[in-house]
């Protein structure tokens, strides 16, 4: 059976500008990347700024086309898939949803609209469907006619989810969809995450560089470094002793110290692996 999401021998490089003197160069961005996400997964994404993961996402979601490797969803090559087909397989939740939220349409237009575009429902279903998924995030009706500034960041990202959920996908992207609130809008943010992925089994690609976000949401853990995943395993098992030095320096740098967490004994052993 094939996973829901998987990335094989994914490699990406962006190009410089080309210098006074000589040629542009490119530099590496992924380098053989490769995952598998199983239906009704979460793999967290962890990593230093840098080391790929928004990337990786942008590359999964078709917003940008690896020099070689693939990308399949249901061991389908997600290019081929029809635009309408890839929207109702994968929806992204991006990390500020003021920028991915159009400005000029209320939250009744913007739930709305992934509906319109997928063609398979009448208006009055559109508008029941609005309404009922506007609930589901914990959002008052009151505020279907508002727009997009006249809402807390909190608010903003609930729509930004509740879109993404309108028709139903299968797999979710989500790149850093806390990193922009403070801590207490943060828990109620996956507090609903829990809820809705209880309530619609969802599977997610979760990116961060919170680890503690990671470790309370996250099935498996996949560590970023220099645009390699050096270390993909169970969450428990990463939390509790994470094979990669990357890892463990990562882990003990950005988690208070927890009786038999591993630290690393040298500075960026890494490098020689």
């Amino acid at each position: 059976m094939n996973p829901l999401l998987e990335v094989r021998n994914a490699n990406l490089s962006f190009p410089t500008r080309r210098g006074l003197f000589g040629r542009g160069t490119a530099v590496p961005v992924l380098r053989d990347v490769s995952l598998r996400l199983e239906t009704g997964q979460v793999l967290g994404i962890v990593g230093e700024s840098g080391s790929g993961k928004s990337t990786l996402a942008r590359l999964v979601l078709r917003l940008l086309k690896a020099d070689s490797g693939a990308v399949l969803i249901d061991g389908q090559d997600h290019r081929d898939l029809s635009p309408r087909a890839f929207a109702a397989a994968v929806q992204p939740v991006f990390q500020d949803p003021y920028s991915s939220l159009n400005p000029k349409r209320t939250l009744a237009q913007i739930l709305e609209m992934p509906l319109v575009l997928a063609g398979d429902f009448v208006a009055e279903e559109r508008r029941t469907r609005v309404r009922a998924m506007l609930d589901r995030v914990g959002l008052p009706q009151r505020l279907l006619h508002s727009y997009p500034a006249q809402l807390s960041g909190g608010q903003r990202q609930r729509v930004a989810i509740a879109r993404a959920l309108m028709v139903r996908p299968r797999l979710l992207i989500c790149d850093e969809p806390t990193s922009a609130l403070d801590v207490s809008v943060q828990a109620q943010i996956l507090q609903l995450f829990d809820e809705l992925r209880r309530d619609f089994g969802l599977t997610c690609l979760f990116i961060s560089h919170n680890l503690a976000v990671i470790e309370r949401i996250a099935d498996r853990v996949g560590v970023m470094y220099r645009g390699q995943i050096v270390e993909d395993g169970e969450g428990r098992t990463f939390f509790a002793g994470p094979q990669h030095a990357y890892s463990r320096l990562l882990l003990s740098s950005t988690l208070p110290p927890i009786p038999g967490r591993p630290l690393p004994d040298v500075a960026r052993p890494w490098d020689a692996n």
